[in-house]
């Protein structure tokens, strides 16, 4: 019988869909600081990819042949660049899962690479290194009282750099336990945890992985309704402007709700602290307002406002920065730089904060409109233009 399908291809257009659907990493390549600027790109996916998959010679391209799907490179992309399966939903329904399961108040969980087979029922994923501070932070609010991460593999296994990574991760997610005033502990060990105190409705100690897997899946849902409910829309728009996405990451999403359920309860909150995963960017009076950074900011996380006073400001929402460095990257004037301490009262608000207000005026040598402070009568270009070609009579700043 003749086939139609075959004699258009879409047999093989099948296959592709039916591959790509059971990638272990969906690539937006979009998301990505080389699309966005030829000025700046950054590497560190491909620094932390253990097999050399990820190519960047001119696009995002990830060699599935080589993947082993460890993680590390979603864990470390500021952008949201690639996309992980499981999701952390599904890892999140996970954990919630174990910790519902537990009777008592003091809960814990386990998490182990997928090689492992120690861990006690608890949360296996492919790498340590794949976790991040949405999903520990989550634990915490669950109840976890104390997170294990079995890593006694960790210094024989061919991805490396997991080992340093997941403790870059702890290192924020403790800061962000002490800002909260939370006392979950977290715990590298080699041996796993005796088997934790099940409750009697539960019982999921004695059932197989792949019954606990179903249920942690159907337990998706309810976190998603619950954690969702109140979908925090300043957190979750897409902008689109002259072309180019303003997207925040999911797992940064993920954090920032998680977060705003623990400040919901939390009555100790700590206004002012270092080594959290948000950072603070300083606009110096360099700026002349040419509005490069906020153009080309991925996650939107700058914005311009003018006043009817002819004073233009250049304003940070401290949630969305997640640090690609990009801003920096292109600014002509070299007037931006990062800090490390971070208002957590204002990382939850949506009001953004004003980093730099500046006069708008002329410049008297291209006639363009600028911003500046004081005497300046000359934009950010021209006086660039001005340095490289040395000559000193047709530009004053007075």
């Amino acid at each position: 019988m003749f086939d139609i399908t075959k004699l258009l291809g879409l047999d093989k257009f099948e296959k592709v869909l039916s591959r790509l659907e059971s990638l272990p990493i969906a690539l937006i390549p979009e998301r990505c600081t080389k699309r966005r600027s030829h000025l700046f790109s950054c590497r560190e996916c491909q620094r932390v990819c253990p097999v050399e998959a990820i190519d960047l010679t001119t696009d995002v391209e990830v060699d599935f042949e080589k993947c082993i799907a460890c993680g590390l490179c979603a864990t470390i992309c500021p952008t949201g660049v690639f996309q992980l399966k499981p999701s952390d939903m599904r890892i999140m329904g996970e954990i919630k899962a174990v910790l519902d399961s537990q009777s008592g108040t003091d809960k814990s969980i386990c998490f182990g690479c997928i090689d492992q087979d120690k861990a006690p029922f608890g949360v296996k994923v492919n790498c340590l290194g794949r976790l991040n501070e949405a999903l520990l932070m989550a634990a915490a609010l669950f109840d976890a009282q104390t997170i294990f991460l079995l890593s006694d593999d960790c210094g024989e296994c061919q991805i490396s750099c997991g080992k340093s990574e997941i403790a870059n991760i702890v290192k924020t997610t403790e800061s962000l336990l002490e800002a909260y005033g939370m006392t979950t502990k977290i715990i590298y060990t080699e041996d796993p945890p005796m088997a934790f105190d099940v409750s009697p409705q539960a019982e999921l100690d004695h059932i197989e992985r792949r019954d606990f897997l179903e249920y942690a899946k159907k337990n998706v849902m309810a976190v998603g309704s619950e954690f969702f409910a109140d979908k925090l829309a300043s957190f979750s728009q897409e902008v689109e402007e002259i072309g180019f996405k303003y997207i925040l990451p999911e797992n940064r999403k993920l954090l920032l709700t998680v977060l705003r359920k623990i400040d919901q309860t939390s009555s100790s909150t700590q206004s002012n602290i270092s080594g959290t995963p948000f950072v603070n960017i300083d606009i110096n009076d360099k700026c002349f307002y040419c509005r490069q950074c906020q153009l080309f900011c991925p996650t939107g996380a700058l914005s311009v406002k003018t006043g009817d006073d002819g004073v233009a400001s250049i304003n940070l929402s401290l949630a969305n920065c997640t640090k690609c460095g990009l801003c920096q990257a292109i600014c002509p004037t070299e007037a931006i730089s990062f800090s490390d301490d971070v208002d957590l009262l204002k990382v939850l608000s949506d009001e953004p904060e004003e980093l730099v207000a500046l006069e708008l005026r002329e410049c008297k040598v291209c006639k363009q409109q600028f911003g500046a402070k004081g005497d300046v009568e000359t934009c950010g270009y021209c006086l660039k233009r001005q340095e490289k070609s040395g000559d000193q009579s047709w530009v004053s700043n007075k």
